[in-house]
């Protein structure tokens, strides 16, 4: 009885370490993506106030 409650709880710890770096792998995919969104609205806005100035 001690043995299958132990390989569940194991099993449950390798499942809830699993998804949190299933999460963290998620939150850098979604940074790294709204970094390239904010980046290209930089560039946009520098190329505007060039083409106003000029």
């Amino acid at each position: 009885m001690y043995y299958t409650v132990s390989v569940l709880k194991i099993e449950e710890a390798e499942a809830r370490r699993l998804a949190a770096i299933r999460r963290r792998e998620w939150i850098i995919r979604f940074a790294g993506m709204m970094s390239s969104i904010l980046h290209k609205q930089e560039e946009e806005e520098k190329k505007a106030e060039e083409e106003s100035s000029s």
